[in-house]
């Protein structure tokens, strides 16, 4: 059982309507004062159907129209309060006629006035001490939240602390992560940077002997001459032989050397023959130039 206690506007007055209410499943009863008057009365299970087949809604619907008419402080909206008849009845507002009608009605009892403010007066009491307990129960509730509270931002606070410890440890360990990879990027491009500098390999200088640059010039020269390689042969065939000519205490008979192929020498005939012919060769002996007759080079072999 609810009990509900209200205080509702009169309709066309300037009084107003107290009004306890003992709301069971589908019936209530009434406790009303008006002005030093009181009356007592009870909606049964019937009076509720027979409102809500004339209203066209079913007894849940109805019940819920009505709770909400005599239950809201100051009176419900679209509704209106009076007593006509020894009726206690509330009306409501159509809002598409705007015409005034009956939603229900209650029989009223007229009862001394003092029997029913204190029956008001205890359902006060007893509404007082239930909203009491309530609010004890409540305010234990928040004690115990407000010490959980305490707690959880003990945690709190605890976890934020591991939480930046945590981050600066794995920034330390990027950084030390980061930096290495850095370092072997930076080496990388420095063996790119070295290998891009060298200079292109020919074929001609594989296959060339590399020269040992603490070995003396060939020539002694200190002007860089461009010496191609047939002049490079001619002058090693020409000392060749130049050795072989005039070295004979040194070498046997047996060790002449086979006929070779010379470079084109500049051949002067003479008018005398071809035994009077003279072979012009460019000697190493003091840079001079000699000349020798075929019968000379005879006689020295």
């Amino acid at each position: 059982m609810n009990t509900t206690l209200s205080k509702l506007p009169e309709d066309g007055g300037c009084g107003c309507y107290r009004l306890l209410v003992e709301w069971n499943s589908y019936s209530f009863k009434v406790v009303l004062l008006q002005n030093g008057y009181a009356w007592n009365g009870h909606a049964s299970h019937g009076h509720i159907e027979q409102l809500s087949q004339l209203l066209q809604l079913s007894v849940e619907e109805y019940m819920n129209e009505t709770k909400l008419a005599l239950s809201t402080q100051g009176g419900a909206r679209h509704f209106t309060y009076l007593i006509e008849d020894g009726r206690f009845v509330w009306k409501k507002l159509d809002q598409c006629s705007k015409i005034r009608m009956k939603y229900g009605y209650i029989q009223l009892q007229e009862t001394t006035y003092y029997e029913a403010a204190e029956v008001m007066l205890d359902s006060l009491l007893e509404q007082y001490c239930n909203i009491k307990m309530e609010a004890d129960g409540l305010q234990k509730t928040n004690m115990v939240a407000e010490r959980e509270r305490a707690v959880l931002m003990e945690k709190l606070v605890e976890y934020k602390k591991q939480k930046l410890e945590m981050e600066h440890q794995l920034f330390g360990r990027f950084l030390v992560v980061l930096n290495s990879k850095k370092e072997y990027i930076q080496q990388l491009e420095d063996r790119l940077l070295a290998g891009n500098k060298q200079p292109a390999v020919t074929e001609r200088s594989i296959h060339e002997p590399v020269q040992d640059e603490s070995s003396p010039d060939h020539y002694d020269s200190e002007t860089d001459v461009e010496i191609t390689d047939d002049e490079r042969k001619t002058d090693r065939i020409l000392l060749s032989v130049t050795d072989n000519l005039f070295d004979d205490d040194r070498k046997p008979l047996s060790t002449i050397p086979k006929r070779v192929s010379r470079p084109k020498r500049h051949v002067l005939e003479s008018e005398a023959g071809p035994s009077s012919r003279k072979v012009t060769r460019t000697t190493v002996e003091s840079g001079h130039t000699r000349e020798f007759s075929s019968q000379d080079l005879l006689e020295d072999i």
